[in-house]
């Protein structure tokens, strides 16, 4: 029998920054983007379970990723304009 399995993150885009901020990896300054990456376990590549969840916040310049904790979430999600999913 021949199984193909592996694990998969999924991205899924929630707002942006309403303020800009400055990069500390390439110094460029703007609007960073608040993610959510879940990491999924899959099976013929068929998502079966999450394994892992976490928010960050992406630079749209170089793509560097500041993790967003418990204890900053709230300052951080009041700086966020949150988008609508239609």
């Amino acid at each position: 029998m021949f199984l193909i399995f592996g694990i998969q993150p999924m991205i899924k885009r929630i707002g942006v920054t309403a303020h800009d901020r400055t990069c500390s990896v390439c110094g460029r300054s703007g609007p960073w983007v608040l993610v959510q990456v879940r990491t999924w376990v899959t099976l013929f590549f068929l998502r079966v379970f999450p394994v892992n969840s976490k928010r960050v916040l992406r630079c749209p310049h170089c793509g560097a990723e500041l993790r967003v904790d418990k204890s900053n979430e709230g300052e951080l999600l009041a700086d966020i304009l949150l988008e609508v999913e239609q």
